[in-house]
């Protein structure tokens, strides 16, 4: 009776302390970009601010979507993309200590925390020229 209740208690830490990756890094981080002409911020096509500087929470997870930041210059019109890189979340390999990876790393996997982004600043330098050219 013991030996099963202890097999049952350890089967369940197992499963409840899962995915290093997945508990250790926080779900979402704060990206600024930057820029020098005032300037409207889409991540993911949704309107995140306005202005020479913002910032935003984005997914810090690999989820299989390109999610992009685009900046529309509101003086000229011109337009940047960026495209969030990620890196191998360095949690992932301490899931090998936890359960020898047989649980956590494909729940790492399938949750997506296996990556993180990269870089989280980003400026944007848009044309002057494209101004001075619309003053004429």
């Amino acid at each position: 009776m013991k030996r099963n209740i202890f097999r049952m208690l350890l089967i369940l830490i197992l499963i409840a302390f899962t995915g290093c990756a997945t508990i250790m890094e926080p779900k979402k981080k704060t990206v600024a970009v930057q820029s020098n002409q005032k300037m409207k911020v889409r991540y993911d096509n949704e309107l995140v601010g306005s202005g020479k500087f913002v910032s935003f929470q984005a997914l810090n997870r690999a989820d299989g979507r390109n999610k992009m930041i685009v900046a529309e210059s509101i003086e000229t019109g011109e337009i940047r993309s960026i495209t969030p890189t990620y890196t191998t979340n360095g949690w992932i390999f301490a899931d090998i200590l936890l359960d020898w990876g047989i649980i956590s790393i494909p729940t790492d996997l399938v949750s997506g925390g296996y990556k993180r982004i990269d870089q989280t600043n980003y400026y944007i330098e848009f044309d002057e020229d494209l101004k001075e050219s619309e003053k004429i």
